[in-house]
């Protein structure tokens, strides 16, 4: 655990020096504009959080799980007001909310062989009101700060004692503090814009009261670590620049393409349809994170009106465990819902007022959803899964604006409503079936771009752009980049041949790459490069080759992803934009559950895995940003077949297989300075 913990904080280093090179060469000069710190300030941010949590029984502390890992996505927003004071002195008071994804399992590996407690965290939101302390040195643009103050985290535990006899799960709010620090840099190619690069630490104390399991009191310590980029608005910040795009007529008709990120919350509530309507947990509260692609056309009517048609579809992590208080002699069953993606078909109507780049709009239609299923009863002998596909509608608002810095692109920020109604009959179990309900709220964020727009742009960015030569794409570059991955995994115990389990896995990542590339000739680009990222990459299975009323459990969640590839690039008439194929070898952290149908004990174990990896995608100069640009690509990944990853106390392994593939986005910033 001390060695993850402090890979974390490495980690956590090397980006925030990372972001003092990137943001540094991506805006002018200091002197080119007049910084001022001082007024209030809101924004966004997302990240990636990495834990400890430890819960022990009070009268047997063998009997529940202890020190499990927690990993995972964070999306939220921040407000603050900032005095500046002479000497560069800058004192400020903020608030922040994120909804979080961090969440692990484990069991107790000190109790004796063969059986051991199950325990389940996930943190749902994280919250703080922090004081801060900045300093601007030698360039007003920039601000180094450290913050702290006080803490606030919604922490959902789930457990299954040692004896497989009863379950428990609690969610609720605690206190702690938190402490920090950070670099905020202005954009001067985006005026009142602040981006902002900062590292979190969570304590929310020991001996906090979990629940109570056979009249004794369960108590657990937890901390985590986080790692956000966000961006500000500034009002006050530059109030004599105008934004370009507000300088001449813009024109929403036409075609858009987009990507966007977000969370999304709601509330799943399933029962059996058997004779016992409480057997099967209800009431499931769910939450995490969601990456996806929109596509639409949208005409510019008269009067400031525009009405569009357009499709949106996500991979998601929305998930959640409960129990169901309603067994017999304080017995419960467990259940598990997870939302794997979102699709949407909507109209929408926008209004645009008094500034042509800014839209206003309310959308809505017809909606669907993909949502696995895992539950076990309280009579804890068997278990089930499913997986269905859930049709509904979608209602929402939100504003889209033209970005200044980016000819053809605008930015967006949309909250949606998805609801599922009531359905039928999920399982993959042939006599009992499960019902419930499903609704969901979704706050995104996002880019489109609109090839075909027209728009007063700047004659001086098109002649840059054309006067690029492929030389320009030479020399090392850094950068950044969120992901979305869908796969499977085969896995099955070197005890029992037939213990298989398939499962669907998917989830999100957050993460940094490096590369130096060659320029060769006129138009083609050879490069090596690095990539590292934190994921959630998870999934949960059973057999379901096992006999009616068994089957084993699996779940498997990867952590964390690497690779080391070479690259071939090509631009044809526009050097701006490079297409480029890759390949090399990878690298994935996975941890393993795994419960014997027998349900007399759990399993757990880790494992790094060797593999490979191929992949394509197309790669853009920023207009407006001398040493920037954006890219969107996608990779398979292939681990093969693995052998003897050690899940047991006694000896027993897990074999198996998995890949995936992911869509990816990111930025890059390059340190060789423009070549023309």
């Amino acid at each position: 655990m001390a060695s993850r913990l402090n890979v974390l904080k490495a980690s956590t280093a090397i980006a925030m020096l990372s972001a003092y090179g990137l943001v540094a060469v991506s805006s002018a000069s200091a002197n080119d504009h007049n910084t001022n710190w001082a007024g209030g300030s809101f924004g966004f941010h997302a990240g990636w959080g990495l834990g400890n949590s430890s819960t022990q029984e009070e009268g047997d502390p063998d009997d529940i799980a202890n020190d499990t890992l927690i990993s995972g996505g964070l999306f939220g927003a921040q407000a603050a007001y900032d005095w500046a004071f002479s000497n560069g002195l800058i004192l400020g008071l903020g608030a922040s909310f994120s909804g979080t994804d961090i969440n692990g399992t484990d069991v107790d590996k000190e109790c004796a062989p063969n059986c051991g407690g199950f325990d389940e965290t996930k943190v749902d939101a994280l919250a703080s009101v922090t004081g801060r302390v900045g300093w601007v040195g030698n360039d007003p643009s920039m601000m180094f700060y450290a913050r702290g103050g006080l803490a606030w985290g919604q922490i959902h535990h789930g457990w299954i004692t040692d004896t497989y006899d009863e379950s428990y799960s609690k969610s609720a709010g605690h206190f702690g503090w938190t402490v920090g620090a950070g670099i905020e840099k202005s954009l001067s190619n985006w005026p009142g814009v602040t981006a902002s690069l900062e590292y979190n630490y969570y304590n929310f104390g020991s001996g906090r009261e979990l629940g109570v399991v056979d009249g004794n009191d369960i108590e657990g310590d937890l901390d985590v670590h986080t790692i956000m980029f966000g961006l500000n608005l500034r009002p006050g910040m530059n109030d004599g620049d105008v934004h370009a795009a507000s300088n001449g007529a813009y024109d929403w008709t036409g075609v858009s393409i987009g990507v966007h990120g977000g969370w999304g919350a709601g509330a799943s509530d399933n029962y059996s349809d058997y004779s016992d309507p409480d057997w099967i947990s209800n009431d499931t509260n769910l939450s995490g994170g969601l990456l996806g692609l929109r596509f639409g056309y949208d005409w510019d009517m008269m009067n400031n009106w525009v009405v569009g048609v357009g499709a949106s579809i996500s991979g998601t992590d929305i998930n959640g465990f409960a129990e169901d208080n309603y067994g017999p002699n304080d017995l419960s069953g467990l259940d598990e819902t997870k939302v794997t993606s979102l699709l949407s078909v909507t109209g929408r109507v926008g209004w645009k007022g008094n500034n042509p780049s800014t839209l206003y709009y309310v959308r809505g239609g017809y909606a669907q959803a993909r949502v696995d299923y895992g539950w076990i009863p309280y009579t804890y002998d068997y278990s089930y899964t499913g997986s269905n596909t859930h049709h509904g509608w979608t209602v929402g608002v939100g504003k889209e604006q033209a970005l200044p810095f980016w000819p053809g692109a605008t930015g967006f920020l949309e909250y949606n409503y998805y609801n599922f109604g009531d359905y039928q009959g999920i399982s993959n179990n042939s006599d009992y079936k499960v019902d419930g309900q499903l609704d969901i709220h979704a706050v995104m964020v996002g880019v489109n771009f609109r090839p075909w727009q027209q728009t007063q742009g700047d004659e001086s960015d098109k002649n840059e752009q054309s006067e690029l030569t492929n030389a320009w794409w030479a020399g090392p570059s850094l950068g950044i980049h969120t992901a979305w991955s869908i796969g499977e995994t085969d896995s099955r115990s070197d005890w029992d041949s037939d213990s298989g389990v398939d499962t669907d896995i998917g989830g999100g990542q957050i993460g940094i790459q490096a590369a130096y590339d060659w320029a060769i000739g006129n138009h083609w680009v050879l490069g090596l490069g690095a990539s590292v990222a934190a994921t959630d990459i998870n999934g949960f299975g059973e057999d379901g080759d096992c006999v009616t009323g068994c089957g084993d459990l699996s779940e498997i969640k990867i952590d964390a992803l690497a690779s080391v590839t070479g690259r071939v690039g090509w631009n044809g008439g526009d050097a701006s934009t490079l297409y480029y194929a890759r390949g090399g070898i990878a690298w994935a952290h996975a941890n393993y559950d795994w419960q014997p149908s027998s349900y007399y004990y759990t399993y757990t174990g880790s494992a790094l895995h060797t593999g490979w990896t191929v992949g394509a995608g197309l790669e853009k100069k920023i207009p407006m940003f001398e040493n920037a640009t954006v890219f969107a690509e996608y990779n398979y990944f292939d681990f093969g077949s693995w052998e003897d990853t050690d899940v047991t106390p006694d000896g027993y392994y897990l074999d198996g297989k998995f890949n995936f593939h992911t869509a990816k986005i990111g930025m890059n910033f390059k340190f060789n300075g423009p070549q023309q």
